[in-house]
């Protein structure tokens, strides 16, 4: 018996958009690290000024989302 032409489980999910997935990652990475800050024995916001822009970032995740 041979198998129909259609994509495997593993091929879905790539289609999906795993750019997509990365990104979202990242920002919600930054979105913890936004909140966490203020708490860090080392200010995050010393380091680079970006991570005081952490509520940009979920604009940017939630337009990933759409």
């Amino acid at each position: 018996m041979t198998q129909p032409a259609t994509m495997s489980q593993n091929d879905a999910g790539l289609a999906r958009g795993g750019a997509f997935d990365v990104l979202r990652f990242v920002a919600a990475l930054f979105i913890v690290l936004y909140h966490v800050a203020e708490r860090a024995p080392v200010s995050l916001f010393a380091i680079h000024p970006a991570f005081g822009r952490g509520y940009l970032t979920t604009d940017f995740f939630l337009v990933l989302s759409g």
